[in-house]
């Protein structure tokens, strides 16, 4: 099945896509290690939500960093559901054509399989991110 008459439109947080973002933040895929709260996540990006026939299926928020080599844009939130639909192209075809301007697009993720399927969308591995939790006084 195919996504029919989709609309992107930039929208505040509200409380569906809160909820869609919060299965980002469940233990096993929290690239944050459970520092960050959603809110956090999101703070300085605008959320987007992709709609089809006028009902909301995806939310998706971005933040644009300006470095001297040019704007990059980074995903640091993304979550949906609709049967028969590759989300995940639904969504990435939608950003390439909002931020065709800038130089990048940067997506972090904890999730194995969804990290080898944005290779297949033309991203490549950059390097790594570790974190040591350090005891606070």
């Amino acid at each position: 099945m195919e996504a029919k008459s989709l609309s992107v439109r930039p929208v505040s947080l509200s409380l569906a896509a809160l909820e869609a973002f919060e299965r980002c933040l469940r233990p096993h895929v929290d690239a944050t290690a459970g520092l960050c709260s959603i809110e956090d996540v999101c703070r300085g990006a605008q959320v987007y939500e992709i709609r089809e026939a006028g009902t909301p299926i995806a939310w998706y928020a971005v933040r644009v960093d300006h470095y001297t080599g040019g704007d990059n844009a980074v995903i640091v939130a993304a979550a949906g559901r609709r049967p028969g639909v590759d989300l995940t192209a639904v969504t990435l075809a939608a950003l390439e054509r909002q931020f065709s301007r800038c130089a990048m697009l940067t997506a972090i993720t904890r999730r194995p399989f969804l990290a080898r399927k944005l290779v297949t969308f033309g991203f490549a591995p950059t390097g790594f991110v570790l974190r040591k939790r350090l005891q606070c006084h």
